[in-house]
């Protein structure tokens, strides 16, 4: 019963031609790893000195672009949370800014003695919270893309830890095939 139930869990993907049984986790999750790393393993063949290198040696250039893959989208995320933050500090300077404007329309609208007056802080005023929408706007767009650019890291950091597992495990059957 035991049997039947890990097979049941189990998911087979395809990965540089082979069937590899997979057990665990989430099926879809684990089909959408092992076509990342089939399309880069299908990348890599492109290069004629790549396919002239001995498994080993493929296996570890193909640890070295998806560890670079990862790297790169982690450095994106900083760049764009760097960005974010920036943008966040700008925001909050255009959110003082805009209370102060505020407090001083306020008070020339205390002064204001004809409708011309009036009309010119509305205007004012209506400028600067386009201005802070605008803004609020831009925040939210960064916000959206940080997050996107977390979830693809995480993403990138598991199929990483994925390929890790499996190189594991082609090892292991490769020591096992070797003693054989």
């Amino acid at each position: 019963m035991r049997d039947e139930q890990s097979r049941q869990r189990s998911t087979e993907v395809i990965i540089d031609g082979k069937v590899i049984p997979l057990a665990g986790g989430d099926s879809a999750y684990l089909r959408q790893v092992a076509a990342y790393i089939d399309n880069k393993i299908a990348e890599l063949r492109q290069n004629r000195a790549y396919a002239r290198q001995n498994s080993e040696r493929r296996a570890q250039i193909l640890w070295l672009n998806l560890a670079d893959d990862c790297l790169q989208a982690r450095a994106e995320s900083a760049e764009l949370k760097e960005e974010a933050a920036a943008h966040a500090s700008e925001v909050y300077a255009l959110k003082r800014e805009l209370v102060e404007q505020r407090l001083r329309m306020e008070t020339l609208q205390k002064d204001a003695k004809d409708e011309a007056a009036e009309a010119s802080l509305a205007a004012e005023k209506q400028k600067l919270e386009e201005q802070l929408a605008a803004a609020e706007k831009e925040k939210e767009s960064l916000q959206a893309e940080k997050e996107r650019l977390t979830a693809n890291i995480h993403r990138l950091e598991e199929e990483l830890e994925a390929e890790k597992k499996r190189s594991k495990e082609l090892e292991t059957e490769l020591d096992e095939l070797l003693s054989k």
